[in-house]
């Protein structure tokens, strides 16, 4: 049977703590492994000239490349954490864009400088309802948003990079994951290079 370990160590001068787990199932699933990595696409620099209202602005950004109707998240680059995401992009010019609606924190203060990125599609089948261990990571600080066949949103995470978003069955708390089977997901990367992203999930149908 496959199986997955998790381990957090906290070492504070002589003294340490270690919380282990190890669990095992049916199934393991990888998405974005060597063979077949996911790349995010990296995000562009610019700067949130018009803030209308938490969620709608005009961000200028040179040489952008975004066009009508995509759907880019907008993470605030003057703090660590920050992103408005899902929103799309509108009044497309040179050097300048709309955005609008979507969700998340709200956008910053007007004038602040921003990462735009659009958003990558990642085709995923898992089922949160009997997962026992599930993972993801980027290289960059970025974000991904799990949904169903709906397109109805799972759960929504911002990511710090290469620090990985774990969650497993012996945590504390409702489980983030259940609900409807996740199809698929929208990933960024919030930065301006590229990230490798990468999801792992430990399911047992049969506990």
């Amino acid at each position: 049977m496959p199986s997955g370990t998790y381990s957090e160590i906290l070492a504070i001068g002589s003294y340490s703590m270690t919380r282990s787990v190890s669990q095992t199932a049916d199934t393991a699933k990888v998405y974005g492994d060597s063979t077949s990595p996911i790349t995010l696409t990296a995000g562009k620099a610019g700067v949130l000239t018009t803030r209308t209202d938490a969620n709608t602005g005009v961000i200028t950004s040179a040489a952008h490349g975004f066009n009508n109707a995509d759907i880019v998240d907008v993470y605030d680059a003057d703090n660590a954490n920050g992103v408005h995401y899902g929103m799309t992009v509108s009044n497309v010019a040179t050097n300048a864009f709309d955005v609008d609606a979507g969700a998340g924190t709200d956008l910053p203060a007007a004038n602040a400088n921003v990462c735009v990125a659009k958003q990558v599609l990642v085709n995923v089948a898992i089922d949160g309802d009997v997962a026992k261990l599930i993972g993801i990571s980027s290289t960059t600080r970025g974000h991904a948003d799990f949904h169903d066949s709906g397109n109805t949103s799972i759960r929504a995470v911002e990511l710090q990079a290469d620090e990985p978003d774990i969650w497993d069955t012996n945590k504390a708390g409702a489980n983030p994951y259940t609900g409807n089977a996740i199809t698929h997901c929208h990933a960024s990367s919030g930065n301006t290079a590229n990230a490798t992203f990468q999801v792992l999930s430990l399911e047992d149908s049969t506990p």
